[in-house]
């Protein structure tokens, strides 16, 4: 019994300095522990409960303005033409209406959008798209009540040479014109 009072002492003492058991056992034999076997004691490393050294303090780094995405200017619309023209005498006719007319050609494919517009601040303007087979597909007189230029926006149903017609809406139309097709 006294053994082990003098064993409970030894190890609270130890703790208690946080001096691991290994090494004092190391150089303790079972002599000094009053005929206390070594093999008889089973003996684990006390951690070392001694605070490691303090970590330098690393420098935080600011945190940068990330800059906001700039979005892609939308590359402009490639123009597939663009005429400036005039409808005066000596310009073909329409039989239909005997007004004059202009004619232009372009090529587009299948599925292709595009727009054509019309403008002319000398006469009221009127378009119209043929296919390669002469079908019209769309025509158009006035933008709106106030403005009379034309405008047609039409996915291209095949890949082939596409006709403009640019009119006057009436017979006494003439003047200078500006077409696109974009």
């Amino acid at each position: 019994m006294q053994q082990m009072l003098i064993w409970t002492t030894i190890m609270g003492v130890l703790a208690w300095l946080q001096t691991p058991l290994l090494d004092i056992l190391k150089v303790s034999n079972s002599d000094s522990l009053g005929g206390l076997g070594l093999e008889k004691v089973v003996a684990q490393e006390t951690p070392n409960s001694q605070p490691s050294a303090s970590p330098v303090p690393q420098e935080t780094p600011s945190p940068t303005a990330t800059p906001s995405p700039v979005p892609s200017p939308e590359p402009p619309t490639p123009l597939l033409l663009e005429k400036q023209g005039e409808l005066k005498e000596g310009d073909t006719v329409l039989a239909s209406d005997q007004s004059l007319y202009d004619e232009y050609t372009f090529e587009g494919k299948e599925g292709q959008q595009i727009t054509i517009s019309l403008e002319s601040s000398a006469f009221d303007t009127y378009v119209a798209l043929f296919n390669s087979d002469n079908e019209l597909l769309q025509e158009h007189d006035d933008i709106s009540q106030t403005n009379s230029n034309s405008e047609i926006t039409i996915t291209l149903p095949k890949t082939g040479t596409y006709r403009v017609i640019v009119n006057a809406y009436d017979s006494k139309g003439k003047g200078k014109y500006l077409l696109k097709i974009k």
